[in-house]
């Protein structure tokens, strides 16, 4: 018995709630004002508009459109604007307590991106003129709306100017691709490389020079010893044979060093620690001296190269 009492009171409040629902959406409708004033508004544009659109004034709702016609032809022609042509005249029913002036801006707007259309009225100063009040039944000239139109047309002109950007950086790249103009020359040229790493080299020997003897190491002896030094290193390369003579020295005293880098390795414990094992450090100390002397040649080396190349272009242009 309780069960059954407790069902039917919910049944109860259920339809109870279904009939104040159905009430609210069939007899209780929003109030916009009185309604006692009526405006005629001429539109060359409706889209969305219907009889019961509301209306606001500066944001809040004080009426509705009560009637929906068409202008006959021979009128359509706006006093405002004679290029614009106005098809629609729509019967506003307004709030009598909202005082409305021919200096007021009447537009279409719309709620959010994609939301419901209202008619707009946006207070305004006068220019140039007395602000007249608008009498009962009047016909007014609707503004054209500057909302969403206006934002995808923006959106439209950006969007033009984007796809032109797009295709003259396109055209620009493809032309650099193919070597063409002062910048696709400079990249694509075969000595573009070597020179950049020459310039990448010269400043790392300038920051090891400054790091090592400081900001005045030109002034110091060692600097100076080692300066003369390279030099003589670099001379002594002039020929490909040379050159090669050189590498394959070089070559040969790694690849011994690294052979008994990997005897060290071979009689030292499974166990112990490689720090701890001298002959294993000295080796490698070894051939990281040797690597370093090879690589600090070789970047001198295509710093020779570049400044070379850079005296033969400037004769050329001579």
């Amino acid at each position: 018995m309780p069960d059954a009492s407790k069902n039917i009171a919910i049944g109860l409040l259920v339809t109870l709630a279904l009939g104040l629902i159905l009430w609210v959406l069939l007899f209780l409708h929003p109030s916009f004002g009185d309604g006692n004033f009526r405006l005629h508004v001429r539109f060359s544009d409706i889209e969305k508009v219907n009889v019961g659109t509301r209306i606001t004034y500066a944001g809040r709702p004080v009426g509705e459109v009560v009637k929906i016609s068409q202008v006959p032809e021979e009128e359509r022609q706006g006093a405002q604007d004679p290029n614009e042509i106005y098809i629609y005249d729509l019967s506003l029913a307004i709030d009598s307590h909202i005082p409305l002036y021919d200096c007021d801006e009447i537009t279409i707007g719309t709620s959010g991106l994609m939301g419901e259309r209202f008619i707009s009225i946006v207070p305004k100063r006068p220019k140039n003129h007395v602000a007249r009040p608008i009498a009962f039944n009047e016909v007014v000239y609707s503004t054209n709306p500057k909302g969403m139109n206006d934002a995808f047309e923006t959106v439209c002109r950006v969007a033009d100017k984007a796809e032109e950007t797009m295709t003259v950086l396109s055209a620009l790249l493809s032309n650099v691709a193919q070597g063409k103009g002062s910048l696709g020359k400079l990249i694509v040229s075969d000595d573009f490389y070597c020179k950049t790493v020459g310039i990448m080299n010269k400043m790392d020997v300038l920051m090891n020079d400054v790091n090592h003897y400081g900001v005045l190491y030109h002034l110091d002896k060692g600097w100076q010893r080692d300066r003369r030094r390279q030099v003589e290193e670099i001379a002594a390369l002039q020929s490909p044979k040379q050159f090669k003579s050189y590498m394959d020295q070089e070559m040969f005293k790694i690849t011994n060093s690294l052979s008994r880098l990997g005897m060290a390795l071979d009689k030292a414990e499974h166990d112990a620690p490689l720090a701890t094992n001298k002959e294993f450090g000295r080796t490698f100390n070894e051939v990281l001296a040797q690597l370093q002397d090879l690589q600090a040649t070789l970047k001198n080396y295509s710093i020779e190269i570049a400044d070379t190349e850079q005296i033969a272009q400037e004769k050329n242009k001579e």
